[in-house]
């Protein structure tokens, strides 16, 4: 079953997929995330963040760029989403990975 399967439809037409409680996971628990934007993200972001970027165009859709984040607590995904929204980056999907 897809992620999007288990999601619940919302009145807005967005899903929500249900949160599970992961016991020992706080705030500033250091784990790796992939966030993935619609986008070319250039160079600049690399040393901006310390993070590495991997961007995919697949013919005729526009490019998305998958960002790497690793050992990183929820605050410095934060930093990053709000300068992605800044900079007018829409956001795909966020994904913490198991560490």
């Amino acid at each position: 079953m897809t992620p999007l399967e288990r999601a619940e439809p919302q009145a807005n037409g967005a899903y929500l997929k249900p949160v599970e409680y992961t016991p020992g996971l706080g705030m500033d628990t250091l784990v790796p995330y992939l966030i993935r934007v619609q986008g070319n993200l250039d160079a600049i972001w690399l040393d901006y963040f310390a993070i590495s970027i991997v961007v995919s165009a697949p013919p005729g859709e526009p490019p998305v760029s998958t960002i790497c984040l690793q050992d990183s607590d929820q605050a410095s995904v934060l930093g990053i989403l709000n300068s992605l929204y800044d900079h007018g980056f829409p956001l795909l999907s966020v994904e913490r990975l198991e560490a």
